[in-house]
C-alpha cells in the first residue's frame, strides 16, 4: 500500500481547532497503513479501535465544520456537507462490517487515507475561508 501523508503547513485551514483535527485524521490513517498488512489478533482489534475513533473524530470535525461554514455565509455549504454525509455513510458500513466480522482492511486504508485525504485538499481548503471564523 502507498505510504499515509502527513501533516505539513500547507494543509492548514487556519483555525487551530479544525488543523488539529485534520492532524488527528492524518494520524489514524497512518495507524491504518501500519495495520493494513497484519494478520494478528492484535492488528484486528487495532482496526476496530481506529474504526471507532475514526467514527467518533469525524462526527465532531464534520459538525465543528459544518457550524464554522453555516456561520462564515460559506456558498459551499450544501456541497461540503453532501461530502461529510458520503464519508459517514462509508465509515459507517466500514463498522457494521467489521462488528460482523468482515473487516475490509483494504477499504479503511482506501477511505482512511484516500478519501479523508483528498477531501481536505480539495473541499476543506477551497473553503478555508469560511473555516476560520
Amino acid at each position: 500500500m502507498p505510504n499515509s501523508p502527513t501533516w505539513s503547513d500547507n494543509l492548514s485551514v487556519g483555525k487551530s481547532h479544525i488543523d488539529a483535527q485534520h492532524k488527528q485524521l492524518i494520524i489514524l490513517c497512518a495507524r491504518a497503513a501500519e495495520c493494513a498488512s497484519a494478520t494478528s489478533h492484535e492488528a484486528l482489534k487495532e482496526f476496530h479501535d481506529i474504526l471507532n475513533d475514526l467514527a467518533v473524530l469525524t462526527d465532531k470535525h464534520f459538525a465543528d465544520e459544518e457550524d464554522l461554514l453555516i456561520k462564515n455565509g460559506s456558498p459551499n455549504l450544501e456541497a461540503h456537507r453532501a461530502e461529510h454525509n458520503v464519508y459517514r455513510e462509508l465509515a459507517v458500513n466500514l463498522l457494521v462490517d467489521g462488528m460482523a466480522g468482515l473487516l475490509d482492511r483494504a477499504k479503511l486504508y482506501e477511505v482512511a487515507n484516500e478519501y479523508l485525504i483528498k477531501h481536505m485538499l480539495q473541499m476543506d481548503l477551497a473553503d478555508k475561508a469560511y473555516l476560520k471564523g
